[in-house]
């Protein structure tokens, strides 16, 4: 394997010293946010349902529960709402692997929910 490409920089951000990294961040940014009196909730934002975003969710959820930060998690309402649509119709457009119309509409109701249900919208 190179250790050039997207897919390499991508791996490159799930190692367990990145991680480590990361959960030290977590900590920072959720001490900012509680002295701030800031309500933090994280949403997990799935391009698809393939299984690699529930392995990567899977490393970053601890990290968060270690850091007590809210989160939500999209990845099971993305699997059960959309797969049976293959994951070249989920993409933005042909050439853009980002989330497109069907995946965001999911994100934006799911999100919408959950911060309705957590009391967390301030009118």
């Amino acid at each position: 394997m190179t250790d050039y490409g997207y897919t390499s920089w991508e791996n490159n951000l799930y190692t367990a010293e990145n991680l480590k990294k990361y959960k030290n961040l977590l900590a920072e940014f959720a001490g900012f946010c509680q002295e701030k009196n800031i309500n933090l909730i994280v949403a997990l934002t799935p391009n698809t349902y393939h299984k690699t975003f529930r392995e990567k969710f899977d490393k970053v959820i601890p990290l968060l529960e270690e850091n007590q930060i809210a989160y939500i998690d999209l990845y099971p309402e993305v699997y059960e709402k959309l797969n049976a649509y293959s994951f070249q119709e989920l993409r933005a457009n042909p050439a853009n692997g980002h989330p497109g119309n069907l995946v965001t509409q999911v994100y934006a109701d799911k999100v919408f929910s959950e911060l309705t249900r957590r009391d967390l919208l301030r009118q």
